[in-house]
């Protein structure tokens, strides 16, 4: 990276910290593309890597402020762009492991109904016992 480069960084950040529009824009509309290619290889769509792109903004906004060196910029929008996509992928393949482990959604469903069916059931029944204690005293 060349002086005239860690500079602009510099600056760059210290315009975004300051909440300039125009910087946070600016900052963007540099770096949406390259991290959108970065992110694309390493989830399994575009929709995922959108998703995970906005995820990296709202991070990078947030934590702006914790960055040491601005001329490092672009090391550590790289970092929070992996870290974003690889929770990303732990989440969606979380979820598909617990749709495997239970089988079908449909499976899952009828317990999750049959499951507060009986509990509404059981309530009920104590109400009505907890009814007649009352009225028996």
């Amino acid at each position: 990276m060349t002086e005239k480069q860690a500079i602009y960084y510099e600056l760059l950040v210290l315009r975004c910290r300051q909440g300039q529009k125009e910087g946070i824009e600016e900052l963007v509309r540099d770096w949406e593309r390259p991290l959108l290619y970065y992110i694309r290889r390493l989830v399994e769509s575009e929709q995922e890597a959108w998703e995970a792109l906005q995820e990296t903004w709202i991070k990078v906004l947030r934590g702006i402020w914790r960055l040491r060196e601005p001329s490092k910029l672009p090391p550590w929008l790289y970092s929070i762009a992996r870290q974003t996509a690889l929770s990303h992928l732990r989440t969606k393949y979380s979820e598909q492991t617990m749709f495997e482990n239970t089988g079908d959604f449909q499976v899952l469903e009828t317990v999750i109904l049959t499951w507060r069916s009986t509990m509404l059931n059981k309530f009920t029944m104590d109400l009505t016992e907890y009814r007649w204690s009352i009225v028996m005293y």
